[in-house]
């Protein structure tokens, strides 16, 4: 039986690599999106889901009001090789709306927009996990007990 010897992963193991980004909303579906330039690479991470609700829109163009709603369910977090206002530009023509730009990421798991840990859903925790060694540039092969002792060096 293998144990898993990796920390429990958490959203804020990304903000050192990540720029402030953007929310977008299509109501059709009620799908989310997120997307954060990477600080050393190209490209962005998307965070992709639906909404809890419907985002309510803005009282008056000055009155600073927070427009990004809660992700009900996040579906997938994948990494795009272009810029984010490429990405960004792709989204307004599929309908979607910009609700909140510059975004940290920081800012939606404080606000509770996302959840920061997904242990719970094994196979978002697994994308994420993917991303993060990515990031980090470590390799993608899980560590086990048994492949740390057959690995060692014994002398």
């Amino acid at each position: 039986m293998k144990t898993k010897t990796e920390e429990p992963l958490r959203l804020s193991d990304f903000y050192p690599h990540l720029e402030l980004g953007a929310v977008c909303y299509r109501n059709g579906g009620n799908w989310l999106w997120a997307g954060f330039p990477l600080k050393k690479g190209a490209g962005c991470l998307i965070f992709k889901g639906r909404a809890s609700m419907n985002p309510r829109p803005v009282i008056a163009e000055t009155q600073a009001l927070r427009r990004s709603v809660p992700f009900s369910k996040l579906e997938a977090c994948v990494h795009h090789p272009v810029s984010l206002e490429e990405l960004l530009q792709a989204k307004i023509q599929q309908q979607f709306q910009i609700l909140e730009q510059p975004v940290a990421l920081e800012a939606l798991v404080q606000r509770q927009y996302l959840h920061l840990n997904y242990s719970n859903r094994m196979e978002i925790e697994t994308e994420l996990r993917e991303r993060l060694r990515e990031l980090r540039g470590l390799p993608f092969s899980s560590l086990s007990t048994e492949r740390l002792a057959k690995d060692a060096i014994w002398g």
